[in-house]
């Protein structure tokens, strides 16, 4: 599947593997959202480094992804960290934090390491557990 989800820590993580659309992305984080397993979330990570398709992504389609995300805020905690491999999918993540943080609902961050992530996401102390979905 070139998109799943799973809950961790609090935690919405979208991960994308080989070729996936940003329709694909889209409908994902909707089906996540309405999981009757889904805890109260306090963030969402985009996870891209094994995507195939999200380095050939167009300034509209980031733009469009960003506008979907922001949308959203409000369902995963405002909270939003993205994940890259390559430095052209991490300019390009960077490039879609401009644009969703431009809502004024999000707060997010590019990292290329998904303890860090986590670790932004859900800081120590704060009653964190692990729920898989």
């Amino acid at each position: 599947m070139p998109v799943a989800y799973d809950f961790t820590r609090g935690v919405l993580r979208l991960t994308m593997q080989g070729a996936s659309s940003p329709g694909e992305v889209t409908a994902m984080i909707d089906a996540a959202l309405q999981d009757e397993r889904r805890p109260t979330l306090r963030g969402l990570l985009l996870d891209a480094r094994e995507s195939t398709t999200a380095a050939k992504r167009s300034s509209a389609q980031i733009r469009g992804l960003a506008e979907e995300v922001a949308r959203r805020a409000a369902e995963f905690g405002g909270r939003l960290a993205l994940l890259a491999k390559s430095d052209v999918v991490y300019g390009l993540m960077r490039m879609g934090e401009v644009w969703v943080q431009a809502s004024g609902k999000v707060q997010s961050r590019v990292f290329r390491d998904e303890d860090e992530a986590l670790a932004w996401l859900t800081p120590a102390g704060d009653g964190a557990h692990d729920e898989k979905g």
